[in-house]
């Protein structure tokens, strides 16, 4: 009997799907201020890949995928009878184009293609898998920091690059795929971190006591061809107390 097969990302597989992701994410209609670069995540990637493995075609948690001091980490699978290139799953994604206007809400699903062009989104990472016992045998999954809230919104609309006219690169806002920890916020015209509570460091990353309250909301009912999920909205405050 054939086995469930692993199928990592090799470096080629890599480049060639970073470079679907921010070809798309610099050229939406309407454009972005804030539509960062994305750069791959090997962490993400190793993450990505242990869900595939499971050959269980459902989306975990924001707990589940959350690590180091990052929470919201956004997840976008792929199912197909026949195996796919690096960039088949992205651009099955982003067909969801056409059921997407910016600003307004509908009943179609459209929340795999608002995370392919979260404005947010700095770093990707992903990992597939062969399962035999499937009806659909091949399963990908790619996780995303961050992850989305908003499906009508994805990114800020206005002038290309508006909140990075130093930092802008073919329409993209290049920070070098800095995220930061704990809530921070990046400028992206300086790629600097704002910290929230008493967290420190160029990420945000210090903090000897996090205590993280979540608050559990419904927040969406998300319609898949093959189930009924309903995404839970975590919010983390993040506290952070030197002793």
């Amino acid at each position: 009997m054939d086995k469930m097969c692993p199928i990592p990302y090799t470096e080629e597989m890599q480049k060639q799907i970073l470079n679907y992701h921010n070809m798309v994410r610099s050229k939406v209609n309407p454009t972005a201020t804030n539509m960062e670069k994305m750069y791959w995540d090997d962490k993400m990637a190793e993450m990505a890949l242990e869900h595939s493995k499971k050959c269980v075609f459902e989306h975990n948690t924001f707990a589940e995928r959350r690590f180091d001091g990052y929470i919201n980490v956004g997840q976008n699978l792929f199912a197909s009878s026949v195996k796919p290139n690096a960039t088949v799953p992205a651009i099955a994604w982003h067909a969801e184009v056409k059921d997407f206007t910016f600003g307004q809400s509908t009943a179609a699903v459209v929340g795999h293609y608002t995370q392919v062009v979260q404005g947010k989104a700095a770093r990707i990472g992903c990992g597939g898998a062969y399962c035999p016992n499937n009806r659909l045998k091949y399963i990908v999954t790619c996780h995303y920091l961050r992850g989305q809230y908003n499906y009508i919104t994805p990114y800020a609309k206005g002038t290309t690059c508006g909140s990075c006219p130093d930092k802008c690169q073919q329409n993209l806002c290049d920070c070098n795929g800095i995220v930061c920890q704990h809530g921070g916020r990046l400028n992206r015209n300086t790629c600097e971190c704002s910290c929230l509570g008493l967290s420190t460091g160029n990420l945000c990353q210090n903090c000897k006591l996090t205590i993280a309250i979540i608050l559990q909301s419904i927040y969406l009912s998300i319609y898949l061809s093959i189930y009924l999920s309903m995404a839970i909205c975590l919010v983390f405050v993040c506290l952070c107390i030197h002793m």
